[in-house]
């Protein structure tokens, strides 16, 4: 019987297109004190207000980038500080410098004001102690609203604003949690919003001031139950999954082609991704297919708005996620086109999050496709992914993408040792063992046991493959693969991995028949016998013959 080498199925990091439009409004900050900042401050003038107001607003943009899967580097940044910094006749390095001044004051830390200290705590990322003192100012103010808004409240400019300026302090708290991964508790605080429109009894015959403001909470709700929905899984977290599709569908319905097309293409991306999301999770093969081909739809709709000559680097993010969903109904070689043609807009200089992720499932397609093909025809695709992982690592380094690092390193290491298992020398044997070693670093037991184990596993594999091109150190290299396979055994128990277990039994019945000692080999065949009687009971005859038995 052969030994097996594990691949484990596709990873794909697909990058969610949940937008959100500037839609935060300046609360009333009459109530925030006043204050001068420490000695030797070089700002001509400000107010606890003006900051406070700027960090609102880095709170909102932040919020935005993180929900059309962005990432901001400081020097991006650094442009939410330009106009105070203007203002002020300071660059927008010496204005952080300032506030940061300014949030570390002993006379700021003790000012008894949520607002202020919502922002003081978010500037210095301490998201959980901000959201708390967010919503502490937002439930102050939604105490002085009516219990009940009539149609005639809606003359009332002054019960407007007060309901826009709660509503944003919920928005900040949330935006806060999201900030500080607390998704759940961010869901909590924008229903809390959401319910402010509840007590808000809209006429029908009146244009409603605060439709851009709903909607906008909507999508902010939409991405929170996403997150929360894909960190939970199983039953709970397709239902917070399919309340997030509620509330894109009803998006649709307020919006067409014509009259608003960037919010009706970006609806169907959401929708797109919480399809493909909901796919992922249940476990009917039939509903999974029927979600992912809804996705395709809701995709292809997008790109009706989403052209490549207009919107390039949105049209290649569907490529992407479009290429992600045909390689899970198993069109391979549709997929990979996908990637490839999204790599014609993302460059490694000016989108590297969005590059490394296409190369990544780039490699992951080439790598499934030539698990399909013969020696001669797989060897090359798997040295296209090979080139595939080792481009996205250039962006996923261990330092500031670790699990994205150790997946890399994992798929990579596959795609190495199936060139050296047909390729001359050790080399490429020995640059899949690195690879390995290399993704067991993230992939540790604790954290994640199964890909612990699958790493494990493969990483014996290789050192066994490579023990057969040894000059010298074969007895070393079989020693390291059976302390591998013995590790895999700690996850593949015989009741919840049968097939893994089985091939790790097998396998090192296999490694100590090939040292010589008989009696550990036997026993290893003997604990597959009900398995694989016939081929168990042959090994182990064979043994106790060469056992002398």
């Amino acid at each position: 019987m052969r030994r097996s080498f594990t691949c484990l199925s596709i990873l794909v990091f697909f990058v969610p297109f949940l937008h959100a439009q500037d839609m935060i409004r300046t609360v009333n900050l009459g109530q925030v004190p006043d204050s001068t900042l420490p000695a030797g401050s070089s700002v001509k003038f400000y107010s606890n207000a003006s900051i406070v107001t700027l960090i609102n607003n880095i709170s909102q943009k932040a919020n935005e980038q993180a929900l059309t899967g962005k990432t901001q580097s400081p020097a991006q940044y650094d442009l939410y500080f330009t106009d105070y910094a203007h203002a002020h006749g300071i660059t927008c390095a010496q204005a952080r410098q300032q506030i940061h001044m300014w949030a570390n004051t002993d006379s700021i830390k003790v000012l008894d004001n949520d607002l202020l200290q919502g922002a003081r705590h978010y500037f210095l990322q301490q998201f959980q102690a901000s959201s708390l003192f967010y919503e502490k100012a937002a439930e102050y103010q939604a105490g002085n609203l009516p219990a009940k808004i009539t149609s005639a409240d809606w003359k009332d400019s002054t019960i407007i604003q007060a309901v826009e300026e709660t509503c944003t302090m919920y928005l900040l708290a949330g935006n806060s949690s999201t900030e500080g991964g607390d998704h759940k508790r961010a869901i909590l605080l924008y229903r809390k919003a959401d319910s402010l429109f509840t007590l808000c009894g809209h006429p029908a015959d009146r244009p409603d001031p605060l439709a851009s403001r709903k909607n906008y909470l909507a999508e902010l709700l939409s991405s929170a139950l996403y997150a929360e929905g894909c960190l939970l899984g199983g039953e709970a977290g397709l239902k917070l999954l399919a309340q997030a599709t509620s509330l894109e569908q009803t998006a649709l319905t307020r919006c067409s082609q014509t009259a608003a097309p960037q919010e009706w293409a970006r609806a169907h991306c959401n929708l797109g991704t919480l399809l493909q999301a909901q796919a992922e999770l249940v476990e009917e093969d039939a509903t999974a297919d029927s979600l992912y081909l809804q996705a395709i739809s809701a995709y292809n709709a997008a790109l009706a708005v989403y052209t490549r000559a207009a919107l390039p680097q949105e049209w290649a993010r569907i490529q992407n996620n479009m290429g992600v969903v045909l390689s899970k109904l198993g069109a391979i070689e549709e997929a990979i086109v996908n990637f490839k043609t999204a790599l014609e807009i993302f460059t490694q200089k000016d989108h590297p999050g969005d590059w490394a992720l296409t190369q990544y499932n780039l490699g992951n397609m080439l790598q499934s496709q030539a698990s399909e093909r013969k020696e001669a025809e797989a060897a090359p695709l798997f040295q296209q992914s090979a080139v595939a992982y080792k481009l996205a690592l250039e962006v996923y380094t261990q330092k500031q993408h670790p699990e994205e690092w150790g997946w890399a390193q994992h798929k990579l290491g596959v795609s190495l040792y199936q060139q050296g298992r047909v390729s001359a020398g050790r080399e490429l044997l020995s640059q899949s063992v690195t690879a390995f070693r290399a993704a067991l670093t993230v992939r540790t037991q604790d954290c994640h046991p199964e890909e612990w184990a699958s790493t494990q596993y493969n990483l014996g594999t290789a050192f066994w493959e490579e023990s057969g091109r040894a000059a010298g150190d074969n007895v070393s290299l079989l020693e390291e693969a059976i302390k591998a396979y013995d590790a895999a055994l700690t996850v593949y128990s015989k009741s919840a991995y049968p097939n893994q277990w089985f091939n790790t039994q097998n396998g090192l019945g296999l490694l100590y028949e090939q040292k010589q000692q008989w009696e550990k080999a036997i026993a290893h065949f003997e604990k597959i016998r009900d398995m694989e009687p016939m081929y168990a009971a042959q090994k182990v005859n064979e043994l106790r013959k060469k056992a002398g038995k």
